[in-house]
């Protein structure tokens, strides 16, 4: 009797790390899309732009007056804060403030690419968002994130 029941006990531990090991999986995809709302968001605020691509490229610059400067801090806010924190202090994704980025990147040339290109569990914003938005944007993560 005794044995039956360890023998129960075994097989319901071993259901339930197959359960944590898949949610492990299917989790990964969900944290992606936990970045994603802030950007479906800002895409509704101006769902009179088209595409979502073309919305989402226009939100920040247009948030900067319209001139020839991109504002980092308002990309980051809509893009990355969502991850990692609204002040760089990390949540989903590293911290990036108190000069974290600057010592995981020291060329921020390969902080450019990561945004980019994506990297682990960080989704790519380089069909998000242009070349000079992400240079904004690592920018804003090396300097003006540290003074928040």
């Amino acid at each position: 009797m005794l044995k039956r029941i360890v023998n129960v006990v075994e097989v319901l531990a071993l259901a339930g790390f197959v359960i944590f090991v898949l949610l492990l999986f299917t989790d990964q995809p969900a944290s992606n899309s936990a970045a994603a709302p802030p950007s479906s968001s800002s895409s509704s605020s101006s769902s009179s732009g088209g595409g979502s691509n073309s919305s989402n490229s226009s939100n920040p610059s247009s948030s900067s007056g319209g001139g020839g400067q991109i504002d980092g801090a308002a990309i980051y806010d809509d893009k990355c804060s969502g991850c990692h924190g609204s002040k760089g202090q990390g949540a989903i994704g590293p911290k990036l403030n108190g000069g974290s980025v600057t010592k995981s990147f020291k060329n921020p040339a390969d902080e450019v690419i990561v945004v980019k290109n994506g990297r682990g569990s960080m989704p790519s914003f380089g069909d998000q968002l242009s070349d000079e938005q992400i240079q904004a944007v690592v920018d804003f993560t090396r300097n003006g994130l540290q003074q928040r």
